[in-house]
């Protein structure tokens, strides 16, 4: 008798502790596929000046890890490049991890908290990551429940929409644009798509991976451009995303008053070094180059009813003649019409870079002149006083 009553306040005792044990396991398991699910799709809490920064394996590479690559992908490179800036598209791409530490997810964060693997479905709809709990089988209640972790579509891909304006307003023509992202392995995939006038500028990608990604629109078509904007970048943070107004501005202004996207600040002014000459007929002024662009388009504004024939920009030697390197239409500073430079000039990043312009009458006590110069990661407006 006293044998069977020890034997039954000892049950008793155990089942209290086993309980417990099941739950610090059953929460470690929650807590491990949570961190996974982060590793995978990147934390959405982590920003960098309130934008979101974090984006994991799938931002780098363009997808979440495939079956045969498994959650051990998230801390061992299973083949995949290596991250590197991509400098044509502007962001980087490629393995970049580990994404997960042993010291974020356990020792082996590849198992659950009763020691057995967990079950990683890629391909199911919506993947998922699932520890079949304490029994270690489907189904069941309380610590034997499973628990299951979805990785839903509107976490991993985004519709991106866009939209060209002119100066603030709808653009009014057709265009090509160009977006790029990454095909679930770290190379790249280029979108593309046409719009014609009745869609007044807007255009829309599909399934784009979050992360950061890049377009380009060609003006009118990408077959044979006018006018090209970008790659310019941006970051794909939600499942609906808008590309920031400004980004596709072809406004062409020319009124000095840095309106109509005129807001890149990639080519500046060096302060000091604007000079006339030549019967006060040639503008001479250095600007700064921030990194490597592709002028498309200059125009001059000022009070003086002249026009500008050549004109030494960058290094490359123009005119409004028809020979070489010209300027088409040959534009009359006082409209700030923009003419077209073709071909166009590929400029390199440096400072301190002289330019030179001619006009057909002295420019002396002309007041502002007001310099466009519209390349392919937007335009800038540079303002000379003083004349």
């Amino acid at each position: 008798m006293v044998i069977t009553i020890v034997s039954v306040l000892t049950v008793a005792s155990l089942t209290p502790i086993s309980n417990t044990i099941d739950q610090s396991r059953f929460d470690e398991t929650v807590s491990r596929i949570k961190v996974i699910r982060d590793a995978m799709l990147g934390d959405p809490t982590i920003k960098d000046g309130g934008l979101r920064s974090s984006f994991g394996f799938l931002g780098d590479l363009g997808a979440i890890p495939s079956a045969a690559q498994g959650i051990a992908a998230l801390s061992t490179n299973p083949g995949l490049p290596a991250w590197t800036l991509d400098t044509t598209v502007r962001f980087g791409r490629g393995w970049n991890g580990p994404y997960i530490t042993s010291a974020q997810a356990g020792t082996n964060f590849t198992l659950d908290g009763w020691g057995r693997a967990l079950i990683y479905n890629p391909t199911a709809t919506p993947p998922t990551i699932t520890s079949y709990g304490a029994d270690g089988v489907a189904g069941g209640t309380g610590f034997n429940t499973d628990i299951i972790v979805q990785l839903p579509t509107n976490l991993q891909t985004a519709m991106v929409y866009g939209f060209i304006s002119n100066s603030g307003s709808a653009y009014a023509g057709p265009a090509s644009i160009d977006i790029n992202y990454l095909n679930g392995s770290g190379a790249l995939s280029l979108g593309s798509t046409t719009i014609l006038a009745a869609n007044k500028g807007a255009f829309r990608f599909n399934n784009i991976p979050l992360g950061k990604r890049s377009a380009t629109v060609y003006i009118p078509s990408k077959a044979a451009p006018t006018t090209t904007i970008g790659p310019v970048l941006f970051t794909v943070d939600n499942s609906n995303f808008v590309i920031p107004a400004n980004a596709f501005d072809t406004g062409t202004s020319g009124t000095g008053t840095g309106t109509g996207g005129c807001t890149a600040g990639i080519v500046t002014y060096s302060a000091g070094t604007m000079a006339l000459s030549g019967a006060s007929k040639k503008l001479t002024i250095k600007t700064n180059v921030s990194t490597n662009i592709t002028l498309s388009k200059v125009a001059i504004t000022s009070a003086r009813v002249a026009t500008w024939s050549t004109f030494n920009f960058f290094g490359t030697a123009s005119n409004c003649n028809g020979g070489g390197t010209n300027v088409w239409p040959c534009p009359t500073n006082a409209d700030g019409t923009p003419g077209a430079i073709t071909p166009t000039v590929a400029v390199a990043a440096g400072a301190a870079i002289t330019s030179d312009f001619t006009f057909n009458v002295s420019m002396l006590g002309s007041g502002n002149i007001d310099i466009e110069f519209d390349h392919n990661l937007g335009c800038d407006i540079i303002s000379l006083t003083g004349l």
